[in-house]
């Protein structure tokens, strides 16, 4: 919900328009662009991708999927074809995905899914601003009743498709030219706070040190190890159900992202290494395998 968040929104709803779908946005800020085609009462396609995007990750991140769907059926509008559709399709262009502001993943789709808890709306960004804050500074009021309402039935869903940029250099590095995702990855943000013993840099001696950006750097380089390696790291019984563990072991990531130090100045040893942020994508596809 920044104001580039919210003229790509607009923008967005208006190429809707533009191809014949009736729109809305909803009050987590998703947008909705719909054609009941010749049965109204059926089960729905749905098409879309996210708006949001990371820092310097492509300029067809989310985007692209939305562009793709719109264009569709942009055609279908021009050829005559858009209102003999067999069923409704709906392109939905979801609100927030990346989690970059609030450090909240999937708000917008979530809230779809139902599965979004209210308490996400009290999470707030480094200016202390709320997610509620930011939809109502946009003139959307949620409650948490409406929040509900959101959740699609889901024997009212037909489908759903998305086309997506891969994101990472594996496609153009093997030589093709697209794929078919077989299984969608799982993510868990964690935010690590590492104490030690605060001193003066130049007189503690380092036998006596407890300096916690030291830790803090041995558990990055622990992380590295384990998603490089993560058999090593991995034990389990012969009773236990791991026979995918190989064809994950070449998927597993771990990113430290951001951290920081307390007091944060260059002769002292740091009391806190803060706000160290963990994004494992695939950390708990491991503990479901090999439970």
């Amino acid at each position: 919900m920044s104001p580039a968040s919210v003229r790509a929104g607009n923008l967005i709803r208006q190429w809707m328009e533009d191809a014949g779908l009736r729109t809305w946005v909803d009050h987590l800020g998703n947008v909705h662009g719909r054609v009941e085609g010749l049965n109204a009462s059926a089960q729905a396609l749905l098409i879309g991708s996210h708006l949001d995007t990371v820092v310097d990750a492509g300029i067809f991140d989310g985007s692209l999927g939305i562009i793709t769907a719109i264009s569709a059926l942009k055609v279908l509008k021009s050829t005559g074809k858009l209102g003999k559709l067999k069923r409704p399709v709906e392109v939905i262009a979801f609100s927030d995905e990346e989690g970059v502001r609030f450090q909240s993943t999937f708000l917008g789709s979530a809230a779809l899914a139902g599965i979004l808890p209210v308490s996400a709306l009290r999470v707030s960004d480094k200016s202390g601003v709320t997610v509620l804050d930011a939809l109502r500074e946009n003139s959307i009021d949620i409650a948490e009743e409406s929040l509900l309402q959101l959740k699609y039935d889901p024997a009212s869903v037909w489908g759903y498709i998305e086309v997506h940029i891969e994101q990472g250099p594996v496609l153009e590095w093997v030589g093709f030219p697209l794929g078919v995702v077989q299984g969608i990855a799982g993510q868990t943000r964690l935010k690590v706070t590492v104490r030690g013993s605060q001193g003066h840099a130049g007189t503690v001696p380092m036998s006596m040190r407890q300096d916690p950006m030291t830790a803090a750097a041995e558990l990055i380089v622990l992380l590295e190890r384990l998603c490089k390696h993560p058999k090593d790291f991995l034990s389990y019984d012969g009773r236990s159900n791991c026979s995918t563990l190989e064809s994950l072991s070449s998927s597993l990531v771990c990113t430290v992202g951001e951290i920081s130090s307390w007091p944060s100045a260059s002769n002292v040893i740091p009391g806190e290494a803060r706000n160290l942020s963990l994004d494992d994508g695939y950390f708990l596809l491991y503990s479901i395998f090999c439970s």
